[in-house]
């Protein structure tokens, strides 16, 4: 069992840290600090891929914390891909799937941690959704006889979307259905800025 949890952890880790990984090119390309002479058109397709992979991660990061009740409950799970198709299934099986973001308040001497809910604007399950269709559609091919609008519209400026989903993420706990214990991720942890998860069992005060 305890080589089961390790193993999920380290999954979740990868999607964590690949999700930095995309997060940091899709910045840099709509800074131009990466690719800066490419055509507009070609550098939003690069950012629409790399949105569309960053809400899979996340998508497959929570089915990782809830795998054991996924996978009984959907025989094909290992097959499964689609983010949107994925979250449905999630919230049918657990309505508290999703990461919550929250902020370090305080530790005391017995170093017991205190967190408050995230207050700033983050990636809502509404916010994935309507992301990810959007997303999905810019990474297809135009037909060239479709009479719609050739226009790339994410609704809100693509830094505007790094910035909820970061906020999202930062530090975010995950509850599992079916057990007391959380998982508290750091997204960059401040003694190596790397991403760390710690199991906490939470008290209400």
């Amino acid at each position: 069992m305890a080589d089961a949890i390790m193993s999920d952890t380290s999954k979740y880790l990868a999607c964590m840290e690949s999700i930095k990984l995309r997060l940091g090119l899709v910045n840099d390309v709509v800074n131009k600090k990466l690719m800066p002479g490419i055509e507009e058109r070609f550098a939003y397709e690069f950012v629409s891929l790399n949105l569309r992979k960053i809400l899979e991660l996340i998508a497959f990061s929570s089915l990782i914390a809830n795998k054991d009740v996924y996978a009984k409950a959907h025989e094909k799970y290992t097959l499964h891909w689609k983010a949107d198709k994925m979250l449905d299934a999630l919230e049918n099986l657990h309505p508290n799937f999703y990461p919550r973001p929250i902020e370090l308040d305080s530790t005391n001497s017995e170093g017991v941690m205190h967190f408050r809910d995230v207050t700033d604007e983050f990636l809502t399950k509404e916010d994935f959704r309507g992301l990810y269709d959007t997303c999905s559609e810019v990474i297809h091919e135009w037909n060239p006889y479709t009479e719609k609008d050739r226009i790339i519209n994410f609704g809100h400026p693509v830094l505007h979307w790094i910035r909820k989903i970061h906020t999202l993420l930062r530090i975010h706990y995950v509850r599992m259905i079916g057990k007391q214990e959380l998982w508290i991720v750091y997204m960059d942890y401040p003694l190596d800025g790397r991403v760390h998860i710690m199991a906490a069992a939470p008290k209400i005060e």
